[in-house]
């Protein structure tokens, strides 16, 4: 399977900060607090496309034209952010990140402008002037309509439900690598730092043996997204 840009960038990240990235309990928060708001806007955006019929200005679409690429920017900075419990190890990680982003990220959505245009001649380049195309901004937004989020879009839409159920497995694999390897698997491997287990729970003294439990969510969830994947090959 030939993978996108965009997919393509979200495992090379994963990469980084699994073999470079160090932690603490502040980094982790952060990262995962990033990760979280960006599923949320994933899944309005989803919940509120209307593809190729009709040009979608409700909900995130209010405020920017690419909220899904605004979502995926988000959860990526979580993952960099997770990795990032030294300011170096940061600095390498988001410049490294945001260099490809641009590359990738701006011709597709370039791409999709034009598209667009041609889809809806009339009504897309007033939508263009009305809403930023990226970054949010308070006094820029398109007019509210009466549509709105709407589950039965989010179910249509397929693959989401296996989509979320990864976006929510990257904390736990990070949170349990970083538990072994505080420093970075890659320190580990090259002798510059030794085995010593993460000594700040985010669920302090709550339960013990964290790590079998998320191990075994891990395995649930995965089964589960494989289960839901399988099945809407299945339908198609």
């Amino acid at each position: 399977m030939k993978l996108k840009g965009r997919a393509w960038l979200r495992r090379f990240t994963i990469l980084l900060v699994v073999l470079f990235g160090t932690t603490n309990l502040t980094s982790l928060l952060i990262g995962f607090g990033f990760i979280f708001i960006g599923m949320l806007l994933h899944i309005w955006a989803i919940g509120c496309l209307v593809r190729n019929s009709q040009l979608t200005t409700w909900g995130p679409y209010r405020f920017v034209r690419h909220p899904f690429y605004l979502a995926n920017l988000l959860i990526d900075m979580g993952l960099c952010a997770a990795g990032s419990g030294h300011y170096k190890t940061g600095i390498c990680l988001f410049t490294v990140y945001f260099t490809l982003f641009y590359f990738i990220y701006y011709r597709r959505m370039k791409k999709e402008e034009t598209h667009l245009t041609e889809l809806f001649p009339n009504d897309y380049p007033k939508y263009i002037q009305k809403v930023p195309r990226f970054i949010p901004l308070f006094f820029k937004r398109f007019s509210a309509s009466g549509k709105g989020f709407s589950w039965a879009v989010l179910v249509s839409a397929g693959n989401e439900i296996t989509r979320v159920l990864r976006l929510l497995i990257y904390p736990l694999v990070l949170y349990f690598l970083f538990r072994r390897f505080p420093d970075g698997i890659f320190s580990f491997l090259t002798g510059k730092s030794g085995y010593k287990p993460f000594n700040f729970d985010i669920v302090p003294g709550l339960i013990d043996h964290q790590e079998i439990i998320i191990i075994a969510v891990i395995i649930i969830f995965s089964v589960v997204s494989i289960h839901f994947h399988r099945n809407k090959e299945k339908s198609e």
